[in-house]
């Protein structure tokens, strides 16, 4: 409220004192009782309106900023790491099996046999593989009419037919060798040779070897 508001105001109070303390009987006509001023009135009211606003929003707390909590961080899944496995197929030769003789009078025991199946050899190396066999038909082998063949497999050798080395009776063993090379490539091979009589073969021998 400004000064000029309570000088108003303070003489309208002291007019309402003044006439409320004076004997009524002294006056000849009646009590007057001065008009407020509207415009003092309208100045109370807004001050007063003021002051009430003033009082609420000093009652309202302020605005609350509301506190975002973030969400936990997730430590991530360690995703395996696959290592990739190469299997390196190396060729293999295909076996066909031999015929054999229904003839008694053809069978064989192999007794050894150098080397041996399953030996490595390098690219392109030369060796001589030698087969011991012992006749274990009922008739003999005639040198000449009896022959060492290759039949299926891999072929090691130029060679397909070699000569015994003589007549073998039965019961009698002797060795037989066939000059062979290792193929340069690397893999698992296998040839099968057999013997072989008048177009028909029996005793059927093989060599398997590994080229690294």
């Amino acid at each position: 409220m400004n000064l000029e508001s309570k000088r108003a105001l303070q003489i309208f109070l002291a007019s309402v004192l003044l006439l409320m303390s004076c004997d009524m009987s002294t006056f000849a006509a009646p009590p007057q009782i001065p008009t407020p001023i509207r415009g003092a009135i309208k100045l109370m009211v807004a001050q007063t309106a003021a002051a009430a606003a003033t009082e609420t929003a000093a009652l309202i707390p302020s605005t609350l900023t509301p506190t975002l909590t973030p969400f936990p961080t997730q430590t991530p899944v360690n995703t395996p790491t696959i290592t990739p496995t190469f299997v390196f197929l190396l060729p293999t030769s295909t076996i066909t099996p031999a015929p054999t003789s229904a003839n008694n009078d053809f069978a064989c025991t192999l007794i050894s046999q150098g080397p041996q199946d399953g030996t490595h050899f390098a690219p392109n190396q030369s060796f001589t593989e030698t087969w011991k066999i012992r006749n274990t038909g009922s008739g003999n082998w005639i040198q000449g009419k009896v022959h060492f063949v290759y039949v299926s497999g891999a072929q090691l050798t130029s060679t397909t037919t070699v000569d015994l080395p003589r007549g073998l009776d039965s019961g009698n063993f002797f060795n037989i060798g066939v000059k062979m090379t290792a193929p340069n490539v690397a893999g698992h091979y296998t040839t099968y040779w057999a013997l072989e009589s008048g177009g028909q073969t029996f005793c059927t021998l093989s060599l398997e070897i590994k080229v690294p």
